[in-house]
């Protein structure tokens, strides 16, 4: 059976581990806490890429169809 003694020296010995499990729930919480940052900028960076595909995307189908009335214009064949 154990005595106050005992139980004593382990608590001791838990001691540090108590604190190193403390400080491990401080770097847990902030890592959520900058994986929240890094998803919402994620996001914005997403939506940014999207935006500028639609932009070119149009851009380049407007040039595309004047493009090719020109060259019907001249009366050049297409050659897609």
């Amino acid at each position: 059976m154990l005595d106050k003694n005992d139980l004593k020296q382990i608590d001791n010995k838990l001691e540090p581990l108590k604190s190193d499990t403390h400080n491990l729930k401080d770097d847990v919480s902030s890592l959520k806490k900058d994986m929240k940052v890094l998803k919402k900028d994620m996001g914005e960076t997403r939506t940014d890429i999207k935006t500028l595909i639609a932009y070119f995307d149009r851009d380049y189908v407007g040039l595309r169809k004047r493009i090719e009335a020109i060259e019907e214009h001249l009366g050049f064949t297409s050659s897609h």
